[in-house]
């Protein structure tokens, strides 16, 4: 027997037996009907003969014609009276008295006649009577099974309305899910047990650097490949139902790399989610994190131990050869105390100025007074490198922040000194270039490798490993610069030719 599985199975099972019901009712009744009208047309029979019968024995004089007639007409009644035993013996009575008074048959006729119509009138009360309960159980099983369909359909209904309510919460669940998938900031993949693509968002495009229906159909293993290694599974757990995490590194058609992070789990239909997080930024921040720790790391190292070495040398009073030896040790503890100063300084402008703590106090500003303060500041460290300082500055109005600014054109101008060589000539200009104001500083030495133009500015950055030495520079120099003219709205940029100096140049919005 099929089991209910559902509201649709009880109300069909509902609605069939009510309809069982209803059928068998309906047969019961038409049979019985059948049957009391069947025995009211035996009677009205019976009747109908016994009144031929008594309208020849009413007959005077006996007719051997009529007689036989009336022999004819008792075997009628005979056939139609067989199952009554007692009409049986009325009529044995009366086929022997027939042919004697007639007087004695007619009465007996006219009884049997009588019981016969007392007889019919009991079968039709008693046919009127059932068809009355036939059209009562055939009006009451109508109504129990309208009300039985009435429960049905009002099941089926609420079914029907579950099922609705299910489905359209189905479809607002999946569109809530595409849109919170082509909204997420980390790629979505959905791929099959094989691992080829059926479907990605917006994001995944951006990080595979390929278009949607490209990706679609795709295995993963045709962009995605494990950090480090040319081949190999990117979901190899994903078989034994876990959840599969690692780092990974997608190759773009263009050939570049990024760095993701995977995590990957199997749907309830079987297919598997991957969720790839863009993790370059993150790596990045770790280089140069590592990168910023061994940098300071050795900058801090390198005049610690010069001046650790010196001042103990002086504390052990082992430099006996001459006051001239002394003196030249606290110079070199002196030099390198200030070295120590200026890389503390020049690192925490760096981090204030990135991190926007740093208040400009912006005002209008004449250009010229700038490049005039600033030059007159580095007029001695110019002579003491044997390098003439020239400028030239328009009549230029700016909205700056003066000691800022004045910070950036130092640090430009004292480099370009420094690695000019003795006797060259160092060139400051300012003019207009559209609404900015265009200052240039630029110096005849040895210039910067085309390799080295994008680094330069950023933190650390030495075009020789021994200038931080010889120079006395921090390698922070131009990153502020580069933090101070674009928190200005500005930009700042270099040309250099190797051999024959390079140009530093930034710009200074006007009023």
């Amino acid at each position: 027997m099929p089991r209910v599985r559902s509201s649709i199975d009880l109300g069909f099972i509902i609605g069939a037996i009510a309809l069982v019901v209803v059928g068998a009712f309906s047969v019961l009744s038409s049979r019985r009907l059948r049957n009391e009208a069947r025995w009211v047309s035996h009677t009205y029979d019976v009747i109908h003969v016994l009144d031929q019968l008594e309208s020849d024995v009413r007959l005077p004089v006996h007719d051997p014609f009529v007689d036989q007639r009336a022999g004819g007409e008792l075997d009628q009644l005979r056939a139609l009276t067989s199952d009554n035993r007692i009409e049986q013996q009325r009529l044995d009575t009366l086929s022997a008295i027939i042919g004697g008074p007639r007087g004695a048959s007619l009465a007996l006729v006219q009884h049997m006649k009588s019981e016969e119509s007392r007889l019919l009138r009991a079968r039709e009360e008693s046919t009127d009577a059932s068809a009355k309960d036939s059209a009562l159980i055939i009006v009451s099983s109508t109504v129990l099974a309208l009300l039985i369909m009435g429960v049905a359909r009002w099941i089926l209904h609420r079914d029907l309305r579950r099922r609705q309510l299910v489905e359209n919460a189905l479809l607002e669940s999946e569109a809530k899910y595409r849109l919170l998938m082509q909204q997420a900031a980390d790629a979505i993949l959905i791929v099959n047990s094989d691992a080829v693509c059926v479907e990605a968002n917006q994001r995944a495009s951006e990080i595979l650097g390929r278009p949607r229906d490209e990706i679609s159909g795709l295995p993963l293993s045709a962009f995605v490949r494990r950090d480090g290694a040319a081949k190999g599974p990117v979901l190899p757990m994903l078989r034994y139902g876990h959840v599969t995490t690692g780092e990974f590194a997608v190759e773009r058609p263009n050939g570049s790399r990024v760095a993701v992070e995977i995590r990957a789990t199997i749907l309830a239909d079987g297919l598997i989610q991957v969720i790839a997080r863009d993790i370059s930024e993150r790596k990045e921040i770790e280089r140069a994190k590592d990168e910023f720790v061994s940098i300071v790391s050795h900058e801090l190292r390198t005049p610690l131990t010069s001046i650790r070495g010196a001042l103990g040398l002086l504390a052990a009073n082992r430099l006996d050869l001459g006051e001239d030896k002394r003196h030249r040790m606290i110079d070199l503890a002196a030099s390198n105390t200030d070295r120590l100063i200026r890389l503390v300084n020049d690192i925490l402008d760096v981090e204030r100025l990135n991190s926007g703590k740093v208040a400009f106090d912006r005002r209008r500003i004449q250009a010229r007074d700038i490049v005039s303060q600033t030059l007159d500041g580095l007029r001695t460290v110019a002579d003491r490198a044997g390098v003439q300082v020239q400028w030239q500055a328009a009549d230029l109005t700016i909205w700056a922040d003066a000691d800022r600014l004045t910070q950036t054109l130092t640090n430009l101008v004292d480099n370009a000194v420094k690695f000019s060589p003795a006797g060259s000539t160092v060139d400051v200009s300012v003019r207009r270039d559209g609404r900015f104001a265009l200052f240039e500083v630029r110096d005849h030495g040895r210039g910067i490798p085309a390799d080295k133009l994008q680094l330069i500015f950023g933190r650390f950055q030495q075009i020789d490993a021994t200038d931080s030495r010889e120079k006395g520079g921090s390698g922070l120099g131009l990153a502020i610069c580069k933090s101070i003219v674009e928190q200005h709205g500005g930009r700042i940029w270099v040309d250099s030719t190797p051999g024959d100096g390079s140009a530093f140049r930034f710009t200074i919005p006007l009023t």
